[in-house]
C-alpha cells in the first residue's frame, strides 16, 4: 500500500508534467502561428519583386507597341564608329548611322555600345523612327523589341504560380520548408 507521501508525489510528478505538456502545445501553436506569418511575408515580397520583373516587362512590351504604331522604318548606313572607354569593360564602340526622312538627313547613334562593334563602317541597315521626331530612331529588330516581353513576363508568372503554390502549402501546414531555413 502507497504512503500518503508517495501519493502526493505521484500527483505532484502528474501536475508538472501536464504543466508541461501545456507549456509544449502553447510553444507549438506559437511556433506554428510564426511559421505561418514568416511564409506570408516571404510570399507577399517574393510576389512584389516577380510583379516588378512583370511590370517592367509589360512597359517593354509597351514601348514596343508605341514604336510599331508610331514608327517608320527607312534605310540607314553607318557612316562612324563612336568610341568610349568603360573602366570595367574597356574600349567598345558604338554605330552612328545616316537616315534620310522627307529629303533631310538626319544622324543618330543606335545600338549597344559593343566590341567588337555591331556594325561595320559602311552597312546598311533599316532604322526605324518615329513619325512625330524622325531624330527618335532605333534599329528595326523584331528581336529587340520582344524578346525581352515574352521571356520575362510568362516565366515570372510561372515562377509566382509555383512560389505561391508552394507557400500556400507550408502555410495551411504551418511548417516553413527546408529550403527556407537554411538562410
Amino acid at each position: 500500500m502507497k504512503s500518503n507521501l508517495d501519493e502526493n508525489l505521484d500527483k505532484a510528478v502528474e501536475n508538472y508534467e501536464k504543466g508541461f505538456e501545456k507549456v509544449d502545445k502553447v510553444l507549438e501553436k506559437a511556433n506554428r502561428g510564426l511559421s505561418r506569418l514568416y511564409i506570408g511575408c516571404v510570399a507577399i515580397l517574393g510576389n512584389l519583386f516577380l510583379g516588378a520583373f512583370c511590370l517592367w516587362g509589360a512597359y517593354a512590351a509597351l514601348q514596343g507597341f508605341q514604336w510599331e504604331i508610331n514608327g517608320e522604318t527607312a534605310p540607314a548606313t553607318v557612316v562612324e564608329l563612336k568610341e568610349s572607354n568603360d573602366a570595367e569593360l574597356g574600349r567598345r564602340y558604338t554605330s552612328i548611322v545616316e537616315y534620310e526622312v522627307n529629303g533631310q538627313t538626319y544622324s543618330a547613334e543606335v545600338g549597344e555600345p559593343s566590341i567588337p562593334a555591331e556594325y561595320e563602317v559602311g552597312e546598311t541597315l533599316t532604322v526605324l523612327y518615329k513619325r512625330d521626331d524622325p531624330q527618335v530612331v532605333e534599329i528595326d529588330s523584331w528581336s529587340e523589341r520582344w524578346v525581352f516581353p515574352l521571356i520575362i513576363i510568362p516565366s515570372m508568372i510561372l515562377v509566382a504560380v509555383i512560389l505561391n503554390f508552394v507557400a500556400y502549402r507550408g502555410w495551411r501546414r504551418g511548417e516553413i520548408p527546408e529550403q527556407m531555413m537554411t538562410e
